[in-house]
């Protein structure tokens, strides 16, 4: 489960994704209030979320049927990120997260997914001084788990299921698509 803030503007709620030069938002949506939770620290959205986006007006709405996602992959000291979807998705919003004003320190990705899969899959890698942790990896979200493989391929991934390798998934692994197809 991610928790990603909202700010209140005029008493309508406002989700900012990503950060670009001097740490703008890239992407922003309206949110339906019966989404928006609050604790001590404040009020916020918790992904994954039983709604979808409606593009016309750039909110996110309930919904009984799609599930939104938020996905962000943190980059090396001086490196970048990238990711790529691996599942079927309806509708897939990226941005990248500057770690610094301009992007020196390092550049992530992150995704905003809406799916009607209760599932998200996706490959990712970065580049930069990681300090022994892996480079690249497949990542699998459910509504209340997630699973990580690191230095795997998808074409690895697809193996290790087949031979029995990797156990508790519950999800298709023909859906998903290989990375060099994507490209």
């Amino acid at each position: 489960m991610k928790k990603v803030k909202v700010d209140e503007l005029n008493g309508a709620y406002v989700l900012k994704l990503g950060a670009g030069a001097h740490y703008r938002p890239i992407l922003k949506f309206y949110v339906h209030k019966s989404l928006v939770y609050e604790d001590e620290s404040g009020k916020y959205v918790e992904f994954p979320l039983k709604a979808e986006v409606k593009e016309e007006i750039k909110a996110i709405v309930p919904s009984d049927k799609n599930l939104l996602f938020v996905i962000e992959v943190e980059p090396g000291y001086r490196g970048d990120a990238k990711l790529q979807v691996l599942s079927p998705t309806l509708k897939l919003y990226d941005y990248v997260i500057y770690k610094s004003e301009q992007g020196t320190i390092g550049i992530g990705q992150g995704a905003l997914i809406e799916t009607d899969r209760d599932y998200v899959a996706y490959y990712w890698e970065r580049t930069g001084r990681l300090y022994g942790e892996p480079k690249r990896g497949i990542t699998i979200i459910t509504k209340d788990k997630e699973f990580s493989y690191p230095y795997l391929d998808i074409k690895q991934f697809k193996a290790n299921i087949a031979l029995g390798l990797i156990e508790g998934i519950n999800i298709d692994i023909n859906e998903l698509q290989d990375y060099e197809e994507q490209q």
